[in-house]
């Protein structure tokens, strides 16, 4: 294989799985999918290019390129995405954050509907109008960025992501209007090196977020997808030698991309193939499910990490995010608040797994929860005093979405009563400030009592 060869298999092995490791991180939070499928499509677009220079043919080489253009956009609208994310809730938007992920992925479906049907030939019109709307979705993404910068602690954290965002916004701006001192191979590798350390430090802004370790869990997931890389991808490359004919190239990268998918998403798939499998032995597949997520929340988790030494805003920051995995233990084996005294009392010093020490963890949020039940009596009222109570419970003890159309079908006529009543009087903004401060009451009631015992 020729060096440009080697150089586009090594940086499609290495941005597919990083792609696939931010989406399988957490699905549910926009700027990690976005990060990811922006990487995802960065290396389907090398791919692609490579395979557009083996071609055998002008007709396989314009079919290719039909797919290689939406791929290359793909990276700008998922970088763009992620950092609509990436504000604080306080200072974002939520109607905004709704209208891009929806408009990102019609921006994706209409662009591969009008290169696959109509042609995006390079140097056209419409492909100098898409290089202008790059250029202009990332000069947004670096505004927003260093909004994120200028509002979001710790800042050093955002330092390297606003220099990757400029980085990335040039890059793809001499990508699409080409300079003679850069060559176009040249500048899609620039690209990618931008968009892997973008998508490093959103890993590890996640990870900060989130109280966790991260390194562990990386090098768990990079070592398993290489080496499944290696060994698959080897045969490919021993079976065609120094040469790579065409089929061979596409099947090195399909072949790489099956491996690297098969390990970067294992616990997906294992998820899946239980659920055919044991279709009807749904308490065995509940229970294979949550041994593998505490097996990967283990990774995860720092055991070194002293929750009692964090300052006030950090306590704050991990008892909100443990409050919002309140149903999900998993997720909540995660949590460096595991190690807290209360639940150490609760177990009664015993120890135990992951998951147990999980939902010890939630018994000790759940009571709290409960502490702030006012003192009037009552099952529930919906005055000022039960607001903290009630912003609470019913979206994380009761798993009711409050400003939701659906989801409260469970609850008894009181608990309707009070869910009617959020969705007809509280606006989104003022139940997110309800949150917060109840989080923090719970967290300052934490702390109190973890320093009691210590």
């Amino acid at each position: 294989m020729t060096d440009s060869i080697v150089l586009s298999v090594v940086f499609y092995g290495f941005t597919l799985w990083l792609g696939l490791y931010l989406v399988g991180r957490d699905r549910q939070k926009p700027a990690l999918v976005f990060s990811g499928v922006g990487l995802l499509g960065y290396a389907g677009g090398l791919a692609l290019t490579a395979l557009i220079d083996a071609a055998p043919s002008p007709a396989v080489g314009a079919l290719l390129q039909g797919w290689r253009l939406p791929l290359l956009f793909v990276p700008t609208l998922g970088w763009f995405g992620a950092a609509v994310h990436l504000l604080p809730e306080k200072v974002g938007n939520e109607g905004l954050r709704r209208a891009v992920r929806w408009g990102v992925w019609l921006a994706i479906g209409l662009l591969f509907g009008v290169s696959l049907t109509v042609g995006v030939p390079v140097g056209g019109g419409l492909y100098m109008t898409l290089g202008v709307v790059s250029t202009g979705l990332l000069a947004a993404a670096v505004g927003l960025v260093m909004r994120g910068l200028w509002t979001a602690r710790p800042g050093r954290l955002w330092v390297p992501l606003l220099t990757m965002s400029l980085f990335l916004a040039l890059s793809v701006t001499f990508l699409f209007f080409p300079v003679v001192i850069v060559s176009g191979a040249l500048l899609l590798l620039l690209v990618g090196i931008d968009l892997l350390g973008l998508g490093i430090c959103i890993a590890v802004l996640d990870a900060f977020d989130e109280g966790e370790a991260l390194l562990r869990d990386v090098l768990y997931s990079l070592t398993r997808a290489g080496l499944a890389a290696v060994v698959f991808g080897g045969q490919v490359v021993l079976a065609g030698g120094h040469d790579l004919d065409f089929p061979l190239l596409a099947l090195l990268f399909g072949v790489l991309g099956a491996a690297i998918a098969s390990q970067a998403w294992s616990g997906a798939i294992q998820r899946g193939v239980d659920r055919l499998v044991l279709a009807r032995l749904p308490g065995l597949r509940e229970e294979r499910a949550q041994l593998a997520a505490a097996a990967a929340a283990i990774s995860r988790v720092d055991p070194t990490s002293d929750v009692l030494q964090l300052d006030e805003a950090a306590f704050g920051r991990l008892t909100r995010r443990a409050l919002s995995h309140l149903s999900d233990l998993p997720r909540l084996a995660s949590s460096p608040l595991i190690n807290l005294p209360q639940v150490e009392a609760e177990l009664n010093g015993r120890g135990g797994g992951t998951l147990e020490r999980a939902a010890a963890l939630q018994r000790v949020l759940v009571t709290r929860i409960e502490r702030l039940k006012p003192a009037e009596g009552g099952l529930y009222g919906t005055t000022d005093a039960w607001r903290y109570y009630n912003a609470l419970y019913y979206p994380y003890v009761r798993g009711v979405k409050l400003l939701g159309r659906n989801g409260s079908d469970g609850l008894e006529a009181e608990g309707q009563t009070v869910v009617a009543w959020f969705r007809a009087q509280v606006p989104e903004r003022t139940l997110y400030n309800w949150q917060n401060a109840a989080a923090r009451l719970i967290a300052q009631d934490l702390r109190e009592g973890a320093e009691t015992a210590a």
